[in-house]
């Protein structure tokens, strides 16, 4: 029946269930865009995180950008060769390796003891180290999506992370995806440089970055990112660093385990309503106080 309908509605006829064709002709066609559930999600992370319930962050607190801290105190570098077991491996496309430059920057300024790796190496081991990382932080971009080495890349990382109890994929997102049948789409991203949020703090509330040696990144005209783009990444290495820290005692956990890769958008949309619907009730309790007594 519905086929039939359906079939009917598109060849321009009328004469079918009245209950369909007033389904059919609904001006309000429901729909759900994924990219849009998911910004919303990681704004409102962000404001619970940093202590506002400002949706227009007029209200944001001093504590962004968060002050970074090392895995330990006293933290000294390590030298990274063949057998040196790497903490982060950055896997980027060639056009975007200006972002994982700066990351790494900023990761080996803030904590020295992480082994941090971005050179280009031969098929082999490229392959091997995505299989091997503590943790594998992709750069997702349209010339990333374009790229059978960068996607087998994050494909090893993507499994391994299926059955893993600590985190072992981290995207982020620099540039807009485009619009492909591909899971790439709603695959958890913690921080994506092309949200409003982050031009929003860098250009309307003139949020800038505590001072960090970033090997002269910034000096060089061809490496240099937008402010927004640079908060952006601050806070992956906030995120990284925190993730890092609390999951090591889990590292050693071998028992069988397993968890979904990519994201429920309706589930995700009652997560973002929950926390609406919490902040409207503060705002509610607190227009309510008598701040005379």
């Amino acid at each position: 029946m519905v086929c039939k309908a359906v079939v009917s509605h598109l060849a321009g006829k009328e004469d079918m269930d009245p209950v369909m064709l007033h389904i059919l002709q609904r001006d309000e066609t429901p729909s759900c865009n994924a990219d849009k559930v998911i910004e919303d999600q990681r704004r409102a992370s962000f404001l619970a995180k940093y202590g506002t319930a400002d949706k227009k962050l007029t209200s944001l607190d001093k504590s962004f950008p968060a002050k970074l801290q090392g895995i330990s105190d006293g933290a000294t570098s390590r030298s990274s060769d063949d057998k040196t077991p790497v903490d982060i491996a950055f896997s980027c496309a060639e056009e975007d390796v200006k972002y994982a430059m700066f990351l790494q920057a900023v990761l080996t300024d803030t904590a020295p003891s992480l082994v941090t790796k971005l050179a280009i190496q031969s098929d082999q081991e490229r392959l091997t180290l995505m299989d091997t990382a503590r943790c594998v932080v992709p750069f997702l971009s349209p010339s990333y999506l374009d790229s059978p080495e960068q996607v087998e890349e994050f494909n090893i990382a993507l499994c391994r992370h299926r059955f893993s109890r600590i985190t072992v994929i981290f995207p982020v997102t620099v540039h807009t995806l485009p619009r492909k049948p591909t899971y790439f789409h709603i695959v958890p991203c913690l921080v994506d440089v092309t949200d409003d949020l982050w031009m929003e703090l860098a250009n309307r509330w003139n949020v800038t970055l505590p001072a960090i040696d970033v090997h002269g990144i910034q000096k060089d005209t061809r490496m240099r990112i937008p402010n927004g783009v640079a908060l952006a990444l601050h806070e992956a290495a906030c995120i990284l660093i925190d993730v890092l820290h609390t999951e090591s005692d889990q590292a050693a956990d071998d028992s069988p385990f397993s968890r979904p890769v990519v994201h429920n958008i309706l589930q995700i949309q009652e997560q973002v309503a929950e926390i609406a619907q919490k902040t409207f009730k503060v705002d509610e309790i607190l227009l309510s106080l008598d701040l005379s007594e």
